[in-house]
């Protein structure tokens, strides 16, 4: 009798700790499982929901299909394709899902000069810059630098209003059914040398020399079109980065479950 105390204590004590020890797993278990669910349907969210500079951001990867720069427009001494950003920097780290893949046969760069008066400086540095992407901080000292640009193998893209119209290439623009459309200045255009896909020139507003809008050239479910088929895109690495996350985690729970299986058929 003196024995069987002692065990059976040992006994309650072990089921005890053990029975502890499975609770605080399981609460756990299920912690770890809500945040899985929430960290998945913020990560639905998001691709459901791209912002207007993912698109735009996508769709600026996706005319380089389109737009053709002579050799000339190159530096010889680097490997780069450089996309420039000029102003408050509302596209930090959306191309960076792109920066594995070859532009012209060269790696992507990507600069950014906080304000016009920082392009100034290193001015010869221009003619080694692909694509100019211009903030909408920038635009009441925009015509100048547009003036200076005018002749340069440079793709000039702005988001604002009168960007096109004072020659700048691109220019986004939101149009009525909340979708994000494009004009081109066919004048800016010619000057700086780059040949533009007709396929892409259908899908734009043409502004003539005159600053007056042509719908002559594009339609709008064209354009819905394009846009539609970069939307993944636009997302692509951040909801992968996303879902390796929730891979990790899920297989984290897997782990534990099986611990928890096995405390199970201990006990």
């Amino acid at each position: 009798m003196s024995t069987t105390k002692p065990t059976l204590l040992k006994f309650l004590i072990k089921l005890h700790t053990i029975s502890f020890t499975l609770f605080t797993a399981l609460k756990f278990f299920l912690s770890a499982a809500i945040f899985l669910i929430l960290f998945s349907y913020q990560a639905a969210q998001a691709q459901e929901e791209p912002s207007k500079q993912e698109i735009q951001a996508a769709m600026i990867i996706k005319f380089t299909d389109f737009i053709e720069w002579s050799s000339e427009s190159f530096d010889k001494t680097s490997n780069n394709f450089t996309i420039a950003i000029l102003g408050r920097n509302e596209y930090q780290g959306l191309f960076e899902p792109f920066i594995d893949r070859l532009f012209y046969g060269k790696q992507l760069k990507i600069i950014h000069y906080p304000a016009i008066e920082n392009i100034y400086s290193p001015i010869e540095i221009l003619g080694k810059i692909q694509i100019l992407i211009v903030s909408s901080s920038e635009k009441k000292e925009i015509k100048p630098l547009l003036d200076k640009l005018k002749g340069k193998p440079i793709l000039t893209i702005g988001d604002f209003q009168g960007f096109a119209q004072s020659g700048g290439i691109i220019n986004f623009f939101k149009k009525a059914n909340n979708r994000i459309g494009f004009e081109i200045n066919m004048e800016s255009k010619e000057l700086s040398g780059i040949k533009i896909s007709s396929h892409l020139l259908k899908l734009a507003k043409i502004v003539e020399p005159s600053g007056v809008k042509s719908q002559k050239n594009g339609t709008s479910e064209d354009s819905d079109k394009f846009q539609n088929s970069d939307q993944g895109m636009t997302i692509r690495k951040g909801i992968k980065k996303i879902g390796e996350g929730i891979k990790n985690i899920g297989k984290e729970v897997k782990q534990m479950g099986q611990e928890l299986n096995k405390k199970g058929e201990k006990l």
